[in-house]
């Protein structure tokens, strides 16, 4: 069920929703290296597999945005948003399942790889900018980009204290539910923005 919004939305709830779920998609981005060595310890992949993970995923996201962009501008930012923080989770909670170098390529790589193209800069910084003035675009899409460096010094530190004390399975779990919130995060980017109906 994808997330409906009024017709009439207010910019400071699309700016502050836009922000943070930048802050939680890149933050747990950010600390995906923390995993590599609890990972190869655990299920004995070297660090040239979790590499390949890690190179898929950018390389997925990095290829998807165009097509992504295009099909939120089609269906709207909160739907695709839905989809991905959905998707991020899908990806976190197998990530910590997997047993070998293959799983952690379509878990973390694939799937987390094209979950974050919903969730990142072009689909949050796309909704801020049409939910202010012309005037203001810059400062929207400058508060959203923040929300990356906001997440990389809130939750890389959280998940290296997570890992420490409960394992990194349980962390992808825990963050796995952190991602889940997105999907909520994701209505109030969603619908037509305020500014955007008197331009």
């Amino acid at each position: 069920m994808s997330p409906k919004a009024p017709a009439s939305r207010n910019p400071w709830i699309v700016l502050i929703c836009a922000a943070t779920l930048v802050t939680i998609a890149m933050g747990i981005r950010q600390s995906f290296g923390l995993f590599l060595r609890p990972i190869q310890q655990d299920i004995g992949v070297d660090s040239a597999a979790f590499g390949l993970a890690i190179a898929v995923q950018n390389l997925i996201l990095g290829l998807a945005q165009p097509v992504i962009g295009a099909l939120a501008d089609r269906m709207g930012a909160g739907r695709v948003a839905a989809v991905g923080g959905a998707l991020y989770a899908l990806g976190l909670a197998l990530t910590a399942g997997v047993s070998g170098a293959l799983g952690l390529n379509l878990t973390l790589g694939v799937l987390v790889g094209f979950a974050m193209t919903g969730v990142t800069f072009v689909i949050a910084i796309g909704a801020a900018v049409r939910a202010v003035p012309a005037e203001k675009r810059g400062l929207a899409a400058g508060i959203v980009t923040a929300g990356g460096s906001v997440g990389q010094f809130l939750l890389v530190p959280i998940a290296q204290g997570l890992i420490g004390g409960f394992g990194w399975r349980e962390t992808m779990l825990i963050y796995a539910a952190l991602a889940a919130t997105m999907v909520l995060l994701a209505i109030g980017i969603a619908g037509k923005p305020r500014a955007a109906q008197t331009t």
